[in-house]
């Protein structure tokens, strides 16, 4: 049985209501202290820009605005609907909201899943001067293993259109172009097992990479919650700030380069 345009709105607000009674929960346990090892001094001179993944909304991503706020970075929630409108059309969108809402010298991008192929298209039109660092949030960067599982799948079908089709296609990804900035990646690993391999139970951490990026680490998250991670907000900062993410070793020789008072603050 088909169901109605209708009554997949429904299914999907039941959705992203799920998803965002979820988020305004965790963010009251944010501790601003636990960024002693990863926040520099905000500037208000650096804007963030956040993109939600595939048939998601700007709530997905409201943790994550919500800690840049309260960590002084100005941010803006960038949404779009992949049902109607083409990538093409998303990325065009995406440049124009940047020019529209973009008051600071430099600005940065960090997006979840689906968002980062927006990103990438979007450098086929060119992005618009200021453009600083890329964090990309369990990115689909090649063709999906899943995708090309489930494609014929009815119900796969039925809920992810088109966009679910292009995700397994060689040629929809040749189309889209590589960052020309300075990007990071970062993975979940909370997957399951039917994949064969290291995967956030929709794509691979292999799947995730791209061979010109700039750094690269794996988190313990699944899919759909990496963006709401602690974790992955204090790592996507630092790659901001940096150029790097922070790394098991990395992270043990800068503790022990902090002063006493430094390190009382790191660990509350």
């Amino acid at each position: 049985m088909r169901l109605s345009l209708s009554k997949k709105m429904i299914c999907f607000s039941f959705l992203l209501f799920v998803c965002a009674t979820q988020s305004f929960a965790e963010v009251e346990h944010i501790d601003l202290n636990q960024k002693g090892l990863f926040l520099k001094k905000p500037t208000k001179n650096e804007t963030v820009i956040l993109l939600h993944g595939m048939y998601q909304t700007r709530i997905a991503m409201w943790v994550m605005q919500r800690r840049f706020t309260l960590a002084g970075y100005p941010s803006h929630n960038f949404s779009y609907w992949s049902a109607f409108n083409t990538l093409e059309q998303i990325a065009k969108n995406l440049i124009q909201f940047i020019k529209n809402n973009v008051k600071t010298p430099t600005y940065h991008l960090t997006a979840h899943s689906l968002g980062n192929l927006v990103i990438r298209k979007a450098f086929k039109f060119g992005f618009p001067k200021g453009l600083g660092r890329i964090v990309m949030l369990a990115p689909p960067n090649n063709p999906s293993s899943a995708a090309k599982y489930w494609k014929k799948n009815h119900l796969y079908k039925m809920f992810f259109g088109r966009t679910g089709q292009q995700l397994s296609s060689e040629s929809f990804y040749a189309d889209i172009p590589l960052p020309k900035s300075e990007f990071g990646v970062i993975a979940g690993s909370r997957g399951w097992s039917y994949f064969g391999e290291a995967n956030d139970s929709t794509v691979t951490v292999r799947e995730t990479k791209l061979p010109n990026m700039k750094d690269f680490i794996v988190l313990d998250h699944e899919h759909g919650y990496i963006m709401n991670g602690m974790d992955t907000f204090q790592q996507t900062v630092r790659f901001f700030n940096s150029g790097k993410f922070i790394h098991a070793q990395d992270n043990r020789v800068q503790f022990a380069q902090l002063s006493q008072s430094e390190q009382k603050t790191s660990i509350q």
